[in-house]
């Protein structure tokens, strides 16, 4: 649910993201799907505004070996979050594992971990520009990766496969 990840990301404000689950979970399901919709549709994409104008792009792109971070960075989120799907492969099989995998390596909290960091001063602005950058291409690209794979192995023989029984029978008149 969204409610942790937005109240509990500091460490001052976990004691209250406790308390809100537990009001949350009396709450009914409509009432939460519609708070994960404001979550999700509003305030998730307020912090990707307000994280992408702290992005110190000029200085990622002057430094090569800071651009380097990126990839870098994006690979060790798939490898370090994506690779314990491993795990389910038995019981869901290769594409959804890979899909689960991708789903993983998703990180929402990376970005707000490496946009605290440069707030406080732990880290530079250049590094937190490549962070937030493999943060924000893990949320566009590993879910979108994901549903295509998922959509692609679906239904493999989709393509080839008559919808009904009528049209099997014309695609057998027509041979």
């Amino acid at each position: 649910m969204l409610t942790p990840l937005l109240i509990g990301s500091l460490p001052r404000v976990r004691l209250p993201a406790v308390v809100v689950e537990m009001l949350l979970e009396s709450c009914s399901a409509h009432f939460r799907i519609k708070l994960d919709a404001i979550g999700y549709g509003f305030l998730v994409p307020v912090f990707f505004v307000a994280s992408g104008v702290r992005l110190d792009l000029q200085g990622l792109l002057a430094q090569p070996s800071a651009l380097l971070r990126v990839p870098v960075s994006l690979l060790a989120l798939l490898v370090v979050r994506g690779l314990p799907a491993l795990l389910y492969l038995s019981d869901l099989g290769r594409h959804a594992t890979i899909a689960a995998g991708l789903l993983q390596a998703t990180s929402l909290p990376f970005l707000v971990t490496a946009a605290t960091s440069m707030q406080v001063g732990t880290i530079s602005s250049v590094a937190g520009a490549a962070l937030i950058c493999a943060g924000l291409l893990s949320v566009v690209i590993f879910p979108a990766a994901a549903l295509s794979r998922l959509r692609e192995h679906a239904h493999p023989n989709a393509a080839s496969a008559p919808a009904s029984p009528s049209d099997a029978s014309a695609h057998s008149e027509a041979m």
